[in-house]
């Protein structure tokens, strides 16, 4: 790509990773995004993982690493003093980047959390960038999101709110429910938010409620309800079968 310079942003969430890069001539380059499942099972296979990906972009963009020169980085969990990620959903280990992933010096990349990301896209490009510039000092903005996790992030003068190290508040780990009895997080705690308003939460308490529903229904007709597990089965089968909904 001759004299052009690449800088990529990584997005790592509780599910999916995806890649993307721009230049500083033609700002986004869509065919440089990728986006796969990702392999959380060890440090080891992320690793392997992320330098696929890393070449794939490459290749597509006819680059090299020598072209890249930042990398952002905006993931589920938060950054750690060392450059690590750690808390990440689905991740039973502290991420880090080795050479062999980003191919750079590890000077040249920012952590901060995924929904970060989001609230300075909004202020930036999205309706922040278009709807409130007139907003008086401070200015506010923020970003949240639902979906195998939830959070909330706010930039305070297009600034984060975080501590030295880039660590920001974690929404979805709030307690809103007992932490004895409360439903099971993907923190292995109970009674966080996210277990019940986001991802999979949705869809359990979708068919625990509606099982509920059905239980009363056929007490009040006098009739012989099914068993109620099985019942529960089918509405969580029904319920995971639904097509995602897209907003593109």
């Amino acid at each position: 790509m001759g004299n052009i310079k690449l800088s990529v942003g990584i997005e790592i969430g509780g599910s999916n990773i995806s890649w993307a890069a721009r230049n500083q001539n033609q700002g986004l380059l869509q065919n440089s995004i990728i986006t796969a499942p990702g392999d959380f099972r060890s440090n080891e296979l992320l690793t392997r993982q992320m330098q696929s990906l890393r070449q794939e972009m490459l290749q597509k963009l006819g680059a090299s690493v020598d072209d890249i020169v930042f990398y952002g980085i905006g993931s589920t969990g938060q950054p750690t003093p060392a450059g690590e990620i750690d808390g990440s959903a689905n991740c039973a280990f502290k991420m880090t980047f080795a050479p062999e992933i980003l191919g750079t010096n590890l000077k040249d990349f920012k952590i901060v959390n995924d929904v970060a990301v989001a609230a300075y896209g909004a202020k930036g490009y999205g309706f922040g960038a278009t709807k409130f510039n007139s907003q008086g000092s401070p200015r506010w903005d923020g970003a949240m999101t639902i979906g195998t996790g939830t959070n909330i992030q706010l930039l305070k003068d297009g600034e984060l709110l975080c501590n030295e190290y880039g660590q920001s508040f974690e929404f979805g780990h709030v307690p809103v429910a007992s932490r004895e009895t409360g439903a099971f997080c993907g923190c292995l705690r109970r009674g966080c938010g996210e277990a019940y308003f986001a991802g999979a939460g949705i869809a359990t308490n979708a068919a625990v409620r509606l099982t509920e529903l059905y239980m009363q229904k056929y007490k009040r007709a006098g009739q012989k309800a099914l068993d109620k597990e099985g019942i529960m089965q089918e509405v969580a089968t029904r319920i995971g079968n639904y097509d995602s909904i897209s907003y593109s």
